[in-house]
């Protein structure tokens, strides 16, 4: 046999056997290949059977939040009723006390007046003694009803609703309800955002498509991707929330040391303010008060106020029927004017303002967002505390001492100074 026969042979089963293996496993050897079941594919992207929806287990996590959410509306509307009513009891109580002192202030010229009838009468006869009986019982009945009086008035200022340190805790959890529930709004949000995003991801995998086609079509009830409809009312409960809470941003300016904000008065009058989120009672001074139509009286209620020297000062508190501060006005803003002739004393925006607000304050940039929940203030202005006689009261802190010494060297700054 000649040796040039034989690559010939050889060549013919290498091209057979290489034609074989490119056309890969026969029809029959498929079956064994493993493939990815519909549930599988599902699983793999997260997503559980719930009825005949498909969802995202964050789902559960949102409904969590959603739940917590509306109790947390339902105790901060309670805390703010609180100490709503505590304020109207406090109210109710200022104005008794001041019917009582003013009823004092009768009964004690009575008192002087019997006196007086007393020892003007002369020394005599049995009339005259009868007389001078009279009076003494007259006397001594003015006398227990001006003590009574006095016995009211204490137990009044002494009651829970004429403590001033209960109306601040009240406040105070006013105060943390009210953050609680703005960062559980905010939490919520950034949860149903990202849920919102996967399930639109979700939507355009071809390989979810299939899958959910899949199992359709041995189901009864044709199944689909989510969002749940508990989900869709999860987003509802959290746009109402959203509504409810009012966010803006204030730019406040730095000078003296201290920053400052402008302010708008009864709609009308802008004067910057100095912005202490320390200090009790905004404080404006007289010359502020009468441009915005404001004239403290003598039954107004004097408040002790203190300078950046350290004096003791009388102020007259008074109701600012609006206060307005970037987006957000406050009706019945208590206030203390300062006396004539305190001219140098720089307006003062204080927790009677604050109070009714979040802050979050960046002083680096001198960025302030206020937050505030809507339906929890009064709707319309307070009337202004009338009293028939001056009463004195401290102010709980008319301003911290180092920015009010800030202040006053900054009220006489031309702008733009640091």
């Amino acid at each position: 046999m000649s040796s040039h026969g034989r690559p010939r042979g050889g060549v013919g089963v290498v091209l057979a056997v290489t034609l074989l293996l490119a056309a890969g496993p026969a029809p029959s050897d498929l079956a064994a290949v493993p493939q990815d079941s519909p549930a599988d594919v599902l699983k793999a992207r997260g997503l559980k059977q719930v009825g005949s929806t498909y969802v995202l287990p964050v789902e559960g996590e949102i409904q969590k939040k959603s739940s917590e959410l509306k109790a947390l509306h339902n105790h901060l509307l309670q805390a703010a009723r609180h100490r709503s009513e505590l304020e109207r009891q406090a109210a109710d109580g200022q104005a008794q006390v001041r019917e009582m002192l003013a009823r004092r202030v009768v009964l004690n010229q009575q008192m002087s007046e019997l006196d007086q009838q007393i020892r003007a009468l002369p020394p005599g006869n049995l009339q005259v003694l009868a007389q001078r009986n009279e009076l003494v019982a007259q006397r001594n009945q003015a006398a227990m009803a001006y003590n009574g009086l006095a016995d009211n008035i204490n137990l009044l200022r002494t009651s829970p609703a004429g403590d001033p340190a209960a109306r601040d805790r009240l406040q105070g959890e006013v105060s943390r309800r009210r953050e609680a529930f703005i960062q559980a709004v905010l939490d919520l949000r950034q949860a149903v955002d990202a849920a919102q995003k996967s399930y639109t991801a979700l939507a355009s995998d071809e390989a979810v498509k299939n899958a959910i086609a899949a199992v359709g079509q041995s189901a009864k009830t044709k199944p689909r991707l989510g969002p749940s409809p508990q989900f869709a009312s999860n987003i509802k409960l959290l746009e109402r929330a959203e509504q409810s809470v009012m966010t803006d941003a204030v730019n406040l300016h730095k000078r003296g040391g201290v920053f400052w904000v402008d302010a708008t008065f009864n709609g009308k009058v802008v004067r910057p303010m100095v912005f202490d989120t320390g200090a009790g009672l905004t404080t404006i001074p007289s010359e502020l008060a009468e441009e915005i139509g404001i004239k403290p009286g003598p039954t107004d209620p004097v408040v002790i106020c203190e300078t950046a020297d350290g004096t003791k000062v009388e102020a007259r508190q008074v109701t600012i029927p609006t206060m307005r501060v970037g987006r957000f006005t406050v009706n019945g803003v208590a206030a203390a004017v300062m006396p004539p002739g305190k001219g140098n004393i720089a307006p003062l925006l204080g927790q009677s303002f604050h109070r009714h607000f979040t802050y979050k304050f960046t002083p680096e940039s001198g960025s302030l967002v206020m937050s505030r929940v809507e339906g929890l203030e009064p709707a319309r202005p307070q009337q202004p505390a009338r009293s028939t006689r001056t009463t004195r009261g401290r102010s709980r802190s008319s301003r911290s001492r180092a920015a009010a010494s800030r202040a006053a060297d900054a009220a006489s700054t031309p702008d733009g100074v640091e």
